[in-house]
């Protein structure tokens, strides 16, 4: 059972980091301290720097060649059996989706082992606990963010593939229509002159629409002929 002063170590680890965390928000939320390009640098010195120095820090204290077997085992089978369940939803479910998939993964089997999972573990079980959560981080690291990764890209590529099917599908469709414009279908109306056979433009595929036309400029020209003799007599 935990005890009171088990509790107090948790939240005497937990709160000088979540402390600065909470002000900044307050800082950009509220008072607007810093503009989104600052905030956008902050968070990049974060993402690129920060956190790659302090896991090197972290797993460099430790030695990886003194691997626990049974906590290697534990941790990848847990989140073999969650990631196989969240899948075996998704193909049952019909609400279900990759994007829900890749969440639930992330929050229930990808928790923030460096920034909180160590000082709570150390403040409740003391430093003795401390190799089993750099091991742990080193697993996450080596093996599940890249399966992370590995989902990312592939919900990334099915967006792009169903764009690209949408699009083809269109061009497909447009390329099937074809613009007749049909003046006679009766043979003795068409004033002598022949009958044309319209078919799709743009390479379609559809069936050929027949009709007969006048051929407009023929009928001008005979026009004009007839005009001009008719004004040489």
């Amino acid at each position: 059972m935990i005890a009171g002063k088990d509790v107090y170590d948790i939240f005497s680890a937990i709160v000088p980091m979540y402390f600065p965390l909470i002000i900044a928000f307050i800082t950009v939320r509220w008072f607007n301290l810093f503009t989104a390009e600052q905030s956008t640098g902050i968070n990049r010195f974060v993402r690129l720097l920060a956190i790659p120095f302090l896991c090197f820090q972290v797993i460099s204290t430790n030695n990886l060649l003194q691997i626990n077997l049974k906590l290697f085992t534990a941790d990848s089978l847990q989140k073999l059996v969650f990631l196989a369940a969240l899948f075996l939803w998704k193909l049952l479910c019909k609400n279900a989706s990759l994007d829900w998939v890749i969440t639930l993964f992330s929050l229930s089997c990808l928790p923030n082992t460096l920034i909180i999972g160590l000082p709570m573990t150390t403040a409740m079980y003391g430093q003795a606990s401390v190799s089993f959560m750099i091991q742990t981080v080193v697993f996450q690291s080596a093996i599940w963010v890249n399966v992370l990764i590995f989902l990312f890209e592939y919900r990334a590529a099915r967006i792009v593939f169903a764009a690209e099917s949408s699009k083809f599908a269109a061009k497909e469709m447009r390329s099937e229509k074809t613009e007749v414009s049909i003046v006679c279908v009766d043979g003795d109306g068409n004033e002598g002159f022949p009958g044309k056979e319209i078919r799709p433009t743009d390479g379609g595929g559809g069936s050929g629409h027949f009709g007969l036309i006048k051929e407009a400029e023929k009928k001008d020209e005979l026009r004009l002929e007839d005009t001009s003799s008719s004004i040489g007599n």
